[in-house]
Parts: structure tokens; C-alpha cells; sequence
């Protein structure tokens, strides 16, 4: 029985195995690709967490694919296949999290500061991106 059968959070035990698993995605093209969803090894994590505020180039990574590969998917595929990318990923959210915790330690509300100016936010890129004459 898989994680998403029995509900549990995380990365079933077959998963861990494989590394991950595999699913079909089709793209706005009609085309459609056989992807293995993997589960980022450690080394990675910083790549992963420098890639937050841009969902596409972070399932790119997850599924080590070029860029702009993600945005050529139809939505409902898109929406499914970040979905089991960030539940077999599950460990690196704690450790995102752990980060996040040793930052407020060194640097008590540094994060909120940060929030509140928006800072590397997709929406504050793409307003300036648009604003541009």
C-alpha cells in the first residue's frame, strides 16, 4: 500500500526505495512524457530552497528537467505531479524549516522584515517585470 493510499504524509517505503516515483504528465501540446518524480538527495536541498518563490523551477529540479519544461504542462498534470513532488519530498521541508529557525535564532525578526517587504516574491517580480515601459 502506497502513502497516498493509506493517507500518510510523506514518501511511501517503495518510494524511498526507487527513489521516487514515476508518472505519466501530458503537456498543452497533446504530447506525453513518462517523468520520474525524485526524491531530492540532501545535497540538493539548498538548490531546492534557492528555487521557493519560482514552483516551476522547482519541480525542474525535482524532476531534472530544463527550464521551462513545467510551464508546457496542462494545468490539472501540472497541479498533480507538484502535488506527489512535494509529498515525496516531504523531508525537505523540515529542513527548510529548521533553516527558517536558525535565522529568527541569529537574526530575531529578520523574517517578518523580509515578508513585509516582499522580498524575492513572484509577484513582486513580475509587477516590475510589467511595469517596465
Amino acid at each position: 500500500m502506497t502513502s497516498l493510499e493509506n493517507n500518510e504524509p510523506g514518501p511511501a517505503s517503495i518510494e524511498t526505495l526507487l527513489g521516487g516515483l514515476t508518472l505519466t504528465v501530458c503537456f498543452e501540446d497533446g504530447h506525453k512524457e513518462t517523468v520520474h518524480v525524485r526524491q531530492v538527495p540532501l545535497k540538493e536541498y539548498r538548490a531546492l530552497m534557492d528555487a521557493q518563490t519560482d514552483e516551476f523551477k522547482w519541480l525542474e529540479i525535482v524532476c531534472e528537467k530544463p527550464e521551462a519544461w513545467a510551464e508546457a504542462m496542462r494545468p490539472g498534470d501540472y497541479n498533480r505531479i507538484f502535488a506527489e513532488a512535494e509529498r515525496i519530498n516531504a523531508d525537505f521541508f523540515v529542513w527548510c524549516r529548521r533553516q527558517i529557525e536558525r535565522v529568527q535564532r541569529l537574526a530575531p525578526g529578520f523574517m517578518e522584515k523580509a515578508l513585509a517587504a516582499n522580498v524575492g516574491m513572484p509577484s513582486n517580480q513580475s509587477a516590475s517585470q510589467n511595469s517596465a515601459p
